[in-house]
């Protein structure tokens, strides 16, 4: 009975792992493609100005942001 009682407790946290761990991956996947768009569309005049500078400032800061919310709200999912 306690075997059976720690192996449902471990399949649980494996379950949160696996969980964590495609959230980290799915945040990096938007960051990353977040990131291409911009890019292509920037560069599409075959030059980057200041003001899409900024726009990828942002695009990065938003994805990093979404990235560390996702980090920090590991220990909640229950």
């Amino acid at each position: 009975m306690i075997s059976l009682a720690c192996a449902g407790m471990s399949t649980s946290e494996v379950e949160q792992i696996i969980l964590y761990i495609v959230g980290i991956l799915s945040a990096l996947v938007s960051l990353s493609f977040n990131i291409w768009v911009w890019y292509k569309k920037a560069k599409a005049d075959g030059k980057i100005t200041v003001d899409e500078v900024k726009e990828g400032k942002e695009t990065i800061e938003n994805g990093l942001d979404d990235l560390a919310s996702k980090a920090k709200n590991k220990g909640k999912e229950k």
